[in-house]
């Protein structure tokens, strides 16, 4: 498949395609699969990890764990978000189907419903999180055609992260859809499903003549990995399997790799630096009531370098533009009244100070 213009760059690129540059370091995504908020505390034991070793990551997450009302759970996800290492992806809202089908959230699902889980996601991550979901994950039975539809309008996703390429997968806009290279470090046991079993022997079979691979996927489920170093995988091998873990990171690092979260890959990808200036604040934010909806209206100081921008009430984000507009459809309830602002969003991912605040008033 040929190469597609870049949005934000000027070089040809796509994701599938794209052979590694000369002296060019391999970057690898650490794609963690499940993140929710039954057995988080399995999830900080990585979290950790990643601190010591300075990593970078990706934890895919079924966001509507973040209305469990769990305290400990908010709070150490809230202190994630925080910190540029790690990427919230999106994995799936509920994991389930209309009926609580197990995975089915994104297979033989309407369009409003899987539309619906997306938004939903993307709105619980922002005012939980003030996180922009920029990737998305297949679970389990993964997306159909309809995912597909959804993804490819969706303004904000930029990765598709093991993307297939066949059926459904080939209509996925090409520019960001990302496969995965077949490399696996978990080698489950054959006559158990549960994933987690990660063996680095394997993993170096798998790896040889993937070398030269501008990008490598790896895909982990932390949640289980304390439970199957109590059990043999499918080679027989009972392995403790956070050690393993971190002898796949010591050898890719030996290599020169790089470790990146899969959007900010997206961005290298583009020659989109990380340290790109940050969009200056929005002019002139204002008001208005129009059929019974808040209207903001705003201008961005040079939108040739801006991604989007994000809407703050008294401090805490609210919602999503991609235009220098933001309509809340409800009404002022009272629960709509503050002090509103605007911050843009660079395609670097920067972001600008905060507009000047217009107040808003019930009636």
């Amino acid at each position: 498949m040929g190469g597609m213009m870049a949005s934000g760059g000027s070089r040809p690129y796509n994701a599938s395609t794209m052979a590694a540059a000369a002296g060019a370091p391999q970057y690898v995504i650490l794609k963690m699969d499940d993140l929710t908020s039954s057995w988080w505390r399995e999830w900080k034991t990585l979290a950790d990890l990643v601190k010591a070793e300075d990593l970078r990551i990706g934890f895919g997450i079924f966001a509507a764990s973040l209305l469990d009302r769990d305290a400990a759970y908010d709070a150490w996800i809230s202190g994630i978000a925080r910190d540029d290492r790690y990427e919230i992806w999106f994995h799936g809202y509920t994991a389930e189907g209309p009926h609580g089908e197990p995975g089915r959230e994104h297979h033989g699902t309407p369009y409003e419903y899987q539309k619906n889980s997306f938004d939903q996601a993307r709105e619980v991550v922002l005012t939980r999180c003030d996180r922009i979901l920029r990737t998305f994950g297949e679970h389990w039975h993964g997306g159909d055609a309809t995912t597909v539809r959804i993804f490819n309008e969706d303004p904000y996703y930029r990765v598709w992260l093991c993307a297939p390429t066949e059926g459904h997968g080939a209509s996925i806009d090409p520019d960001r859809r990302f496969p995965s290279n077949g490399v696996a470090m978990e080698v489950p046991d054959p006559a158990n499903w549960q994933p987690g079993y990660v063996n680095f022997a394997e993993f170096r079979r798998e790896y040889a003549g993937h070398e030269a691979d501008p990008y490598l996927i790896l895909q982990g489920h932390p949640w289980s990995w304390t439970d199957t170093s109590k059990k043999p995988d499918r080679t027989g091998a009972v392995l403790d399997r956070w050690a393993e873990f971190r002898k796949i990171v010591a050898f890719l690092r030996e290599r020169g790799a790089v470790f990146v979260t899969p959007y900010e890959y997206y961005r290298i990808a583009r020659g989109i630096g990380k340290d790109s200036a940050p969009p200056a604040a929005p002019a002139g934010l204002a008001a208005a009531r129009e059929a019974g909806a808040l209207i903001l209206r705003w201008q961005p100081a040079d939108d040739s370098g801006i991604d989007c921008f994000k809407i703050y009430r008294d401090g805490q984000p609210v919602g999503l533009s991609i235009t220098s507009e933001w309509r809340f459809a409800g009404g002022l309830r009272g629960s709509q009244r503050g002090s509103y602002s605007v911050v843009a969003v660079g395609k670097s991912d920067a972001c600008s100070p905060p507009s000047t605040p217009v107040e808003v008033l019930p009636r």
